[in-house]
């Protein structure tokens, strides 16, 4: 079952800095499921990666993506009205 994840499990993994990111790193090394994002947060993690980490994080992350890395999930219509 993929795993859905936010802005903020995305950032930690990426910046070893970050206060979170060797509990994000050991959680996800023992639950290796597919990571699903919301489409909605792809913008703000790329510029959260740029703008604090650096280009070539935001171009792993968009990498990522395109090699089908990670998990997209759209919006949907339904989705819309149920929001």
């Amino acid at each position: 079952m993929p795993l859905l994840v936010d802005t903020g499990v995305l950032y930690a993994l990426a910046d070893r800095r970050d206060a979170w990111h060797s509990r994000v790193r050991t959680y996800l090394r023992a639950h290796p499921e597919t990571l699903l994002v919301p489409v909605t947060i792809l913008p703000e993690v790329a510029y959260l990666l740029r703008d604090r980490i650096g280009a070539h994080a935001e171009l792993a992350f968009v990498r990522s993506i395109a090699k089908g890395e990670l998990a997209v999930e759209s919006l949907h219509r339904a989705d819309l009205s149920r929001a």
